[in-house]
């Protein structure tokens, strides 16, 4: 508990003091969080781990997969596990998310989410952005080819396709189902051996237009340093 507060403590001090509730629909934009380092020691010609208490290393971030929706005193979430509904506290800035298996806890303000959970065995933050799309459908993904328009970016020309079953071609992807929207995981490889523009990611996907699809992404290339926002756009 001394530990969750002293966190919490920390991320206040970013953040803006804020009165209200949250409103509207927020995406997790990346997970910062700290990785162990373990000690290693010679025993009989061979190495095994020292029997001690880890130590915290910098922190690395990677892209996280969650949505909420905030209506009034209607919170929903969808991710990984799918649907869950949340009750929820808020005391000026800071704010309380309480699930069946679950509890996070954070601050807020009108551009920033961050939160933490009970359930962590290291410090770790889940960075939320709102979603500013106000009207949008659910994506029909399925059945046909899409060609993506992004700047500098690798999908930029490329046709995705989207599958229900796991498939190896190139830009063909798995949909997740968000609630409303849609999404999916990819891992890029580098251009070339000698290259180091690898790149891995999670894009939420929303219809505005009946042939237009849109996404918003959050793309990884060094989990040293915090990825920023990138949108898409996939026509048929």
């Amino acid at each position: 508990m001394i530990r969750n507060t002293i966190l919490l403590v920390g991320i206040c001090a970013t953040l803006t003091l804020s009165s209200q509730t949250p409103q509207g629909t927020w995406l997790m934009a990346y997970v910062k969080a700290k990785q162990p380092i373990f000690t290693m020691v010679q025993e009989d010609g061979s190495y095994a781990l020292a029997d001690e208490v880890p130590q915290d290393s910098t922190f690395l971030f990677s892209p996280g997969l969650m949505t909420f929706s905030f209506e009034n005193n209607d919170i929903v979430s969808y991710s990984w596990e799918g649907e869950e509904s949340w009750g929820i506290k808020t005391v000026r800035d800071s704010i309380y998310l309480y699930g069946q298996l679950d509890t996070l806890f954070g601050v807020f303000n009108e551009q920033k989410i961050i939160l933490s959970s009970t359930l962590d065995d290291r410090p770790t933050e889940y960075h939320f952005d709102p979603f500013d799309e106000k009207k949008y459908d659910e994506p029909a993904l399925l059945g046909f080819g899409w060609e993506a328009s992004v700047t500098d970016q690798a999908f930029n020309g490329q046709t995705l396709r989207f599958s229900l079953q796991p498939n190896d071609a190139p830009f063909t992807y798995k949909p997740i189902d968000l609630g409303p929207m849609k999404a999916f995981e990819y891992s890029l490889p580098p251009s070339s051996p000698e290259a180091q523009d690898q790149e891995y990611g999670i894009v939420y996907l929303f219809q505005t237009k009946r042939k237009v699809v849109e996404g918003v992404f959050y793309p990884s290339q060094d989990d040293t340093q915090p990825p920023y926002k990138r949108t898409l756009k996939l026509k048929r």
